[in-house]
Order: structure tokens, then sequence, then C-alpha cells
């Protein structure tokens, strides 16, 4: 994840561009922040750099702290700055909150997004071949292969199908449509786990019309 804070922000704080960390990076190479003279851009990695993971029964939440403090001594005449910034992975909203302190200013920007997922047709149950003609024609009863695979950088994240459905619109899953997978239960797959993807087979079937 990346955060940006405009250098004028902090100079109208009494800090420079400069003075803005991530406290528990350790000093690592990765978690430094690209200068401009208008910005601090801190690209975040969601494992390392001290982000800490939240999982939620909605969202998985990715948190990482930004400060600025005053320099060590006996008297403090500005206060202290802490930015928190999370990624919330769930769908397109944004919220903003900023909470003041009379020694800290606490600063929370929270980014909620989707999950990005590809899914492809294979030639056979290798998905070795992957189909890149569209549409797909195939025969009836073809056992027709598919993988979904999700794409994020949290290798720990586990991809599970609760819904699938065949549809004879491309535009309409909703009027007229068949159960493949439905509350995670398979009725035509055969549906195999893998750790951020999914390989699934079916025998392909066409819709009656009068």
């Amino acid at each position: 994840m990346q955060a940006s804070v405009n250098t004028s922000y902090l100079q109208s704080l009494g800090y420079s561009a400069r003075d803005l960390v991530i406290p528990s990076s350790g000093g690592s190479s990765q978690c430094q922040p690209q200068i401009t003279s208008s910005q601090v851009t801190f690209t975040i990695p969601y494992s390392g750099c001290g982000t800490v993971k939240q999982v939620d029964n909605d969202t998985i939440t990715y948190s990482n702290v930004l400060k600025a403090a005053v320099s060590s001594g006996i008297i403090k005449r500005k206060k202290d700055l802490h930015i928190h910034v999370s990624c919330k992975m769930l769908r397109d909203t944004w919220v903003k909150t900023m909470y003041i302190a009379n020694d800290t200013i606490e600063v929370t920007e929270v980014q909620y997004s989707n999950f990005h997922v590809n899914i492809f047709f294979y030639t056979s149950s290798s998905f070795s071949n992957r189909v890149t003609s569209s549409p797909y024609y195939v025969d009836l009863d073809q056992t027709l292969y598919l993988q979904a695979e999700i794409l994020h950088s949290d290798t720990s994240l586990d991809l599970f199908v609760d819904t699938c459905v065949a549809s004879p619109s491309s535009s309409d899953f909703t009027s007229l449509t068949y159960d493949l997978i439905r509350s995670g239960q398979s009725v035509q797959f055969t549906a195999a786990p893998w750790q951020q993807r999914r390989e699934s087979g079916s025998p392909s079937s066409s819709f009656y019309r009068e």
C-alpha cells in the first residue's frame, strides 16, 4: 500500500520531510520514503515494515503508522504527529477521520477495495493449456476445466468459491440460471482447493428453449 503526505502540511506543523518515518521499520531500506519537493511517499509492504494484518468478518485490514516527533529534551513546544494508514479490502468506499489530542495529531486513512481475481478455461485436467479464445466453443457433455486465481502479494490468503452459476445470457445471471456451486457445495463441479487458486472440472450443458 502507498501513503503520501504533502510537505507543506508537514512544514505547517514545524516538521521537515525527513522527520516523517515508519518507527517500527528497523531502518530497513524498503521502508524509506521517496521525497520530492511537494510530497513524502511511503510504499509500505503488506508483509514487512511493521505492517499489522487483522482479519474480521467482512474485511482484511492492513495497517501501519507514520510518525514525526520532536527531538528529545526537557521542554516540548510542538505536537508529535502520528498518521495511521489502513487498507481494508472490501469495496470501493473512502472514509476519512481526524483525531486531535493535546500533544498528538492522529490522522486515520482507510481505503476499501476488492481483491482482483482471474478466471480461465483450460483444455485438460493438467491445467497447462489455457484457452485464449472467447467465447469458448465446446461439445455437449464435454468436461470444462476452469481455474480461478486471486492476484495479491499476501501469500497467506486462500481463495474460496462460494457460488458459481451458469446462464444462457452473458448479461443476466438472475432470471434463468443453473447452480454449479452453491454456498460452497459443489453441484456439478469437481473442485480442488489451492492456496490463492481454485481448479475445477464440470461437464458442459445447454439450456433448453421452447
